[in-house]
C-alpha cells in the first residue's frame, strides 16, 4: 500500500526520477543552537631543531576543550609543512596529530591562537567560541610548545611524512601535507571537557634547517550530540 508525505505547507514530497524512485532531501549543517561553528587557519615560526615528539615534547599545535557543558566536533583537520631553509645534512621531516585525553592544561609558548568577539566565527550571529575562555589554541613559534598534562592516544588520526636533501643539494623536495576531513557524513572527532588534539613533530630536526606549519581546524560547538 502506498503513502504520500505531506509537509507543514500542504506540499507533497517529490520523488526523483523512475529509475531510483528515491525523495529529494537537502542536507544541512549541524544544528549549533546558540553556540556556533568556526575555522582557524595559522602558521607556525620558523620551526628549529624541534625535539622529536613524546608525551611531552616536540609539540607544534594544541587545541584544547575544557567546557564542562557542551561538546566540540572537530570536523575538518590539515597540517602542512614546507621547508623554508635547507639542513646541514639529507632530513626526514614526520609529522603526526593525536586525540589527547586528561587535557589538564593549556600548552604554554609559542603563540595563541585569538578567538575573541566575532573571531573566525563562520557566520557572526553566532556565538563566540568557548575556546576563548573554556579551552585554547596554540601554535609553535621557533621552538616547540611547553608544559601540559595529558595522556595521548596509543596512535595518531593523522600523521604526514617527507625528505628534503641537504641544503647543498641540486633538487629540495619542500613540502607535504595531510588532510583528515569529516565535513560530510562521516562521525566527527567529538571532544568532551579536557580533551583535544596535539600535533608533534615526529623526527629530531637537524642543524641549520627552518620548516614553517599551516593548520587549518574547522569545529561545531555544541550542547549535545
Amino acid at each position: 500500500m502506498g503513502f504520500k508525505l505531506t509537509g507543514n505547507s500542504g506540499t507533497d514530497a517529490e520523488v526523483d526520477g523512475t529509475n531510483f524512485r528515491a525523495l529529494r532531501i537537502t542536507t544541512r549543517p549541524t544544528d549549533v543552537g546558540a553556540l556556533g561553528s568556526y575555522r582557524i587557519a595559522a602558521f607556525s615560526g620558523l620551526m628549529t631543531t624541534i625535539a622529536a615528539g613524546t608525551a611531552s615534547a616536540g609539540h607544534v599545535f594544541s587545541f584544547r576543550w575544557s567546557d564542562a557543558t557542551n561538546l566540540c566536533l572537530v570536523r575538518y583537520l590539515k597540517i602542512r609543512w614546507a621547508v623554508i631553509t635547507g639542513f646541514t645534512g639529507a632530513q626526514e621531516l614526520a609529522f603526526d596529530a593525536y586525540v589527547a585525553r586528561g587535557y589538564s592544561a593549556d600548552h604554554g609558548g609559542g603563540t595563541s591562537i585569538t578567538l575573541g568577539g566575532n573571531n573566525q566565527k563562520k557566520r557572526t550571529s553566532m556565538g563566540t567560541s568557548l575556546v576563548t575562555t573554556a579551552a585554547s589554541a596554540r601554535i609553535a613559534s621557533a621552538s616547540a610548545l611547553t608544559g601540559s598534562s595529558f595522556t595521548l592516544d596509543a596512535n595518531p588520526i593523522l600523521v604526514g611524512m617527507g625528505k628534503t636533501l641537504a641544503a647543498g643539494a641540486t633538487v629540495q623536495d619542500a613540502s607535504f601535507e595531510s588532510v583528515l576531513d569529516m565535513t560530510a557524513s562521516e562521525y566527527p572527532v567529538v571532544l568532551a571537557q579536557n580533551e583535544g588534539i596535539v600535533a608533534r613533530n615526529v623526527v629530531l630536526m637537524g642543524a641549520a634547517g627552518t620548516v614553517r606549519m599551516a593548520v587549518e581546524i574547522v569545529w561545531d560547538e555544541v550542547a549535545a550530540y
